[in-house]
């Protein structure tokens, strides 16, 4: 716990010397009223001092104890317990001091000393032992019981045994036990003060500095108390007034640990955690905002003004002014989306920013509905900068094209030398006609692998137009199967096929060859996944509008992986996978108007791909089902 509280306090530093001003002034008023007071009345003196540090030493024990979880350390917690009893023996202390008459079978002569030493040696044992407890968690019950125990055993014998030594005489004044008792108390005084100044790094400068200087003035007043004759005597007067100047001392640094500082603390570590957010949405260039419907009160981060291109402005924050930030292309679906969200919806748009001209910025709008504090309904969002990813992709998309005419052009003429030299060719083998068959095929594939990764982007983007037709979704099961029929074989899998009807055509609406891409994709996976000697089972269902199609398979997928099972470049593990089958099926699914269901259980998969029979979007008078 060291002097952290850097730039957090600062500017208070003024007020802070004033409230010491004060202080000091205050202390010196009350000390020069009290020693007026014992020039009429000593005892009266004495018991508005002793009263004065009772009031103080209980404030001590309920501060640190109800400001407890403030602290960095156990050190003033461990204080503020010790002098709620020693507030006890100061209670008894000045009902039984010499005059008093109120514990009338025991000289108050002796008794107000006997008390004071309790008291002292407590205050000094506590004082010594303190330190240990600033990097060591404090046990609340057995140091309740140990105060309880050893004051008990003091007040008996004080009380009851009455065998405590004596401590003041008429005759002699101070016994020697008694002055003995106090260079003790000294002496532990001392060492708690080298132990204070061995730990001092751990404290706050400041509160090591009242701590300091309270046993400093506790030693000076046990040195005062080891010199006076009468118990009205200018050296137990001085005594006393020490006594409260060290007492407010350790009080100040309780508030100051308990109150003052946490509160400084707190605020710090506000205007950090604020200053920190800020740079991060800086860094992520993402900025923040706000709008409460019951007062009609919006907020933005900085980042959301200088993200709108309004940092210089001071203009305050609205719909209408967001509105106006905006490329005018997008004003008025950017409207209609903000008028959605504020009549209960979510909000999630792509803007450009209005920049006259100047390169374009894409932000990214959203927000959600939440609760505030209160519980007053908040619609709280992200003003997000995008326009690198924007750029990323347009460049992703020039890319790619690029790289698939690159691909194509070449494939083209492969593709058709191959099939020219399969006619013409005379004088071929059999071997040779294989080989120029393959070489087809494979430019064939590599040719619809291509168009398809096309399909796929479009699909993405929401740009793809689908070419329907009806076609019979029983043969392209079969196709498929065929097609897979020698991986099946050489991973030792069986392939059964179980339509809804034993006969007839099983009509269905769409574009074929992405339907085939798709139950490919998955039964070539269930095909894989499947170990030697198991059979994947693919069984054709009909509703009234619906085809599903399950492929059902031995082994399950991995409870972790199945959240993650359709993301694109997913992959549970498997060897030479690309993570992009299961992926661009449900982007197919999803293009006819579909879906995929995974279902996982009794050490079996199942995917479920259900597709509308004929979606009233893809209906043309030329694709009626027959």
């Amino acid at each position: 716990m060291g002097d952290d509280t850097g730039d957090a306090v600062r500017p208070g530093t003024s007020a802070a010397a004033g409230g010491g001003v004060r202080r000091f002034f205050g202390q010196a008023v009350l000390l020069g009223l009290l020693a007026a007071t014992s020039c009429c009345n000593y005892l009266l003196f004495h018991s508005l001092a002793e009263l004065y540090a009772i009031v103080i030493a209980c404030g001590i024990f309920i501060i640190a104890w109800t400001a407890r979880a403030h602290y960095h350390n156990d050190y003033l917690l461990f204080i503020g317990i010790a002098y709620l009893f020693v507030a006890a023996f100061d209670t008894l202390h000045m009902l039984g001091y010499h005059g008093m008459a109120v514990f009338t079978d025991i000289p108050g002569y002796n008794l107000g000393p006997q008390l004071w030493l309790a008291g002292r040696f407590l205050e000094a044992g506590t004082l010594l032992l303190a330190p240990r407890f600033i990097r060591r968690p404090l046990p609340l019950r057995p140091v309740f019981a140990g105060y309880g125990l050893i004051s008990a055993l003091a007040l008996w014998s004080i009380f009851g045994a009455r065998n405590f030594p004596l401590c003041f005489t008429p005759e002699t004044g101070l016994t020697l036990f008694k002055v003995i008792a106090e260079y003790a108390i000294v002496a532990l005084l001392l060492a708690a003060l080298i132990h204070l100044v061995s730990r001092r790094a751990t404290l706050d400068r400041r509160i090591y500095r009242l701590l300091f200087a309270s046993i400093l003035l506790t030693m000076a007043s046990e040195l005062c108390f080891t010199l006076y004759i009468s118990h009205y005597g200018p050296a137990n007067l001085l005594g006393h007034l020490l006594k409260i100047v060290s007492f407010t001392l350790i009080y100040f640094a309780i508030i100051d640990t308990a109150l003052r500082r946490p509160f400084a603390l707190l605020f710090r570590d506000l205007k950090e955690g604020r200053d920190s957010l800020l740079a991060a949405q800086r860094a992520a260039k993402l900025g923040s905002w706000s709008w409460r419907p019951a007062t009609q009160e919006m907020r933005w981060s900085e980042e959301t003004y200088r993200l709108l291109g309004l940092s210089g402005e001071i203009s305050p924050p609205g719909f209408d002014r967001l509105i106006a930030a905006l490329d005018p292309c997008d004003r008025e679906n950017a409207r209609q989306a903000l008028e959605a969200a504020r009549h209960g919806g979510s909000l999630r748009m792509e803007v450009r920013r209005d920049d006259s001209g100047e390169a374009p910025v894409h932000l990214r709008i959203e927000g959600d509905w939440e609760l505030d504090g209160d519980g007053a309904p908040l619609l709280a969002g992200i003003v997000q900068d995008i326009s690198e990813a924007v750029a990323a992709e347009e460049l992703r998309r020039e890319i790619d094209g690029i790289t698939r005419h690159d691909l194509r052009t070449p494939l083209t003429p492969i593709i058709g030398i191959a099939e020219v030299l399969a006619l013409t060719g005379k004088n071929l083998t059999d071997e040779q006609r294989g080989m120029l068959e393959d070489i087809r095929l494979s430019g064939v594939r590599m040719l619809d692998l291509i168009n398809r990764s096309l399909t796929l982007y479009k699909i993405e983007r929401g740009t793809y137009q689908l070419q329907p037709e009806a076609f019979d979704l029983l043969d392209t099961l079969r196709e498929v199967l065929r097609e897979t029929a020698e991986r099946s074989a050489t991973a030792g899998v069986t392939c059964r096929l179980e339509p809804a009807k034993e006969a007839g055509t099983q009509w269905i609406i769409g574009e074929r060859l992405l339907c085939h891409t798709l139950f490919a994709n998955l039964i070539g996976n269930a095909v894989e996944a499947s170990p030697p000697g198991e059979t994947v089972i693919i069984t054709v269902a009909e509703s009234a509008e619906i085809w599903r199609v399950s492929i059902d398979n031995s082994g399950e997928v991995p409870e972790s992986f199945r959240p993650r099972f359709f993301e694109k470049y997913a992959t549970s593990g498997k060897k030479g996978g690309t993570g992009l089958g299961t992926y661009s099926a449900m982007m197919a699914a999803r293009a006819h108007g579909g879906t995929i269901l995974l279902h996982c259980g009794a050490g079996r998969t199942t995917l479920t791909v259900e597709l509308p029979k004929s979606p009233p979007e893809l209906l043309n008078g030329e694709n009626e089902i027959p």
